[in-house]
């Protein structure tokens, strides 16, 4: 073999040990989680190495201290004795810097919960990259802020823990939350059944309440539907002052018959006397009430 085709082949062996290293995302340098339901309590590199039918009662994985970076390196966790109950990754007293990340998780409740029970909240979190299935209540609940939500997906959400079917939820207590980011989550296919006791709730897709300068850029909203007697509404704020809501594709879902009637009411709707806030290049479809409405309407595509 003549050099000119050494280096060839040489070449093309490197590309594929690069492309190699490039896909496996794969964390190895942490902790193992090697049994469910886990509970850390000290900061650092945590991840898990195989999926986990879940069948205990209570939160599978609670992190209760600040500095945690918890990777289930695309492994799932699934709730198989008592699916639309109890949370999947449980965050509770005002934790910061913790980082969730590259997980499947299945027919919990509120799935991935960042909880507060007093101001600021949490604050600098990250949940990112995941895929949340089946959630019987809200896929993702964040509460404070300068909090981080990209890229995953919430698909599925059944209703089946409260009658609620939320995608994303960013909250805070007192109404002084800020900073908060919504990027590139896509939120979709929502079925919520009719609660058995007479509790119903709006579908919403992506929801924002008391939090200022917040940024919900790049989202897909698609394919949800509500109860009869309720109604969709793809993203919503109340109370939200100076954010901006762009680049975001929203568009409603086709009819169904009863107990899926609920109306396609709103697109994108900012409840509340506020101001500062801005929808720009967003693309928004065949909404019944308002497809948009609350903010300076900049640019968008609504039909």
């Amino acid at each position: 073999m003549d050099t000119i085709r050494w280096l060839r082949l040489a070449l093309v062996l490197v590309a594929g040990v690069l492309a190699g290293s490039v896909a496996r995302a794969e964390t190895t340098v942490c902790t193992v989680v090697s049994t469910l339901p886990a509970y850390i309590n000290a900061s650092g590199h945590y991840c898990l190495e195989q999926d986990f039918d879940f069948t205990a009662i209570g939160n599978a994985i609670t992190i209760d201290v600040d500095n945690v970076v918890f990777d289930c390196n695309d492994h799932r966790i699934t709730n198989t004795d008592h699916a639309g109950q109890y949370t999947a990754v449980y965050v509770p007293n005002e934790r910061e810097g913790v980082t969730i990340r590259n997980c499947t998780l299945d027919a919990f409740a509120n799935t991935i919960y960042v909880q507060s029970s007093s101001e600021p909240g949490a604050i600098a979190n990250t949940i990112e990259g995941n895929t949340l299935l089946r959630s019987g209540s809200a896929g993702i609940w964040v509460y404070g802020s300068n909090n981080r939500i990209e890229r995953n997906r919430v698909s599925g959400n059944t209703g089946a823990s409260n009658g609620a079917a939320y995608g994303i939820v960013v909250y805070s207590m007192e109404n002084n939350g800020t900073g908060n980011t919504i990027r590139d989550n896509v939120v979709s296919d929502f079925k919520p059944a009719a609660p058995g006791m007479g509790f119903h709730t709006t579908t919403q897709g992506i929801t924002f309440s008391g939090v200022d300068d917040t940024e919900v850029t790049g989202n897909t909203v698609s394919g949800l539907y509500a109860t009869t007697g309720q109604w969709v509404e793809g993203i919503v704020s109340q109370g939200t002052n100076n954010s901006i809501i762009a680049r975001n594709t929203v568009l409603s879902a086709p009819a169904l018959p009863a107990p899926l009637d609920g109306p396609q009411s709103y697109g994108i709707i900012i409840y509340g006397v506020t101001q500062g806030n801005v929808c720009r290049d967003n693309v928004v479809g065949h909404f019944t009430s308002l497809d948009l409405g609350g903010c300076v309407d900049s640019v968008n595509t609504d039909f």
